[in-house]
């Protein structure tokens, strides 16, 4: 099982966190790495608005 947090569009300015699980098979090919960083609230809200700018051009 993986827990993600994925950005939710309340209303046109207003997003959200929802939490799912979901679950995952590894492969003995794939490899998985888990990261735990600090980073400033306005700097992590940049970066939401950045990731939703691009998420159109990114595959999936």
């Amino acid at each position: 099982m993986i827990e993600k947090r994925v950005l939710k569009q309340v209303t046109t300015n207003l997003f959200s966190f929802e939490q799912r699980e979901e679950e995952i098979e590894v492969t003995s090919e794939e490899k998985q790495a888990e990261i735990t960083l600090r980073i400033k609230e306005s700097e992590i809200y940049r970066g939401e608005v950045f990731l939703h700018d691009i998420s159109p051009y990114l595959m999936g």
